[in-house]
């Protein structure tokens, strides 16, 4: 759209009080960053036909095709210049957008190894909990068993006393005493 508003020779800004727009609209979309509306090419067109009218009726054809070809260099200069910084713009993009992707990759390699090294964690600290409760259990039960041996050996003092009382006794009886 940008051609033919050159290709008419007017602002932005008039171009924008002829379509009762706001100049930024028409700004934005010569800069592709939002689409031109199809009623405003329409307008553009109807302001385009009659310029044309008006400078058939004011010039030579000679003349007319001259000042056409001129303008329509001049917009074919400016597009091409468009173009290319259209397409500096957009390599600079997509290699802005690589590096990012880059980052991107690297930030999430490095958070899949710290999960793998969370994970490994959390096993070493399960085997880790594991084997405490293993030892725990272990001790648990050599403190039993030696509760029960100490039991044993107090029942067999027990019984030895019991004996040696016995025994005494007997021999208190058999030698009278």
């Amino acid at each position: 759209m940008k051609h033919l508003r050159m290709e008419l020779g007017i602002s932005q800004q008039q171009l924008a009080d002829h379509l009762k727009i706001p100049r930024s609209v028409i700004s934005m979309a010569e800069l592709g960053k939002r689409p031109y509306p199809e009623d405003y090419r329409l307008k553009i067109e109807q302001i385009r036909n009659a310029r044309a009218d008006s400078l058939t009726q004011h010039s030579s054809n000679s003349e007319l095709n001259r000042v056409y070809i001129n303008r329509t260099i001049k917009v074919m200069q400016e597009l091409i210049i468009a173009n290319n910084y259209q397409l500096y713009s957009s390599n600079f993009k997509l290699s802005e957008a690589k590096e990012r992707l880059k980052k991107a990759l690297t930030i999430t390699s490095i958070a899949e190894k710290a999960n793998q090294a969370l994970a490994s964690e959390k096993n070493s600290a399960s085997d880790i909990t594991e084997t405490r409760i293993n030892l725990a259990n272990r001790k648990f039960q050599h403190k039993e068993a030696i509760e029960k041996m100490n039991i044993a050996l107090l029942e067999l003092k027990i019984k030895t006393l019991e004996f040696e009382r016995d025994e005494a006794e007997k021999w208190v009886k058999e030698n009278g005493g």
